[in-house]
């Protein structure tokens, strides 16, 4: 007996389905809207694009906006903070 089997069916329907191919869908929409089956009987398991617990859940990109200019500024401080740490440690005579 030859053919896909039930289960193929399913885990190629993400793939079939043409917004899944879309990146910008991808990133606004993967884990933030729950699976409408219960978790034990969704058989994509964790490759699902919906969410089945709080843990798997991400915060709609729609509702909050990102920016990466904080990131930005984190880094500089990070880097900021690196520098003092050195010259506290190596160029103050104790």
């Amino acid at each position: 007996m030859s053919g896909p089997n039930a289960l193929d069916k399913e885990r190629s329907l993400l793939n079939d389905d043409p917004k899944w191919q879309d990146t910008n869908y991808v990133l606004t929409n993967y884990k933030t809207e729950q699976c409408k089956k219960p978790p034990r009987l969704c058989r994509q398991g964790y490759a699902c694009p919906q969410y089945h617990n709080s843990r798997d859940r991400r915060r709609s990109p729609k509702k909050f906006k990102y920016r990466y200019v904080l990131l930005k500024q984190f880094s500089k401080m990070l880097i900021l903070l690196f520098y003092l740490f050195i010259y506290i440690f190596f160029f103050i005579p104790v």
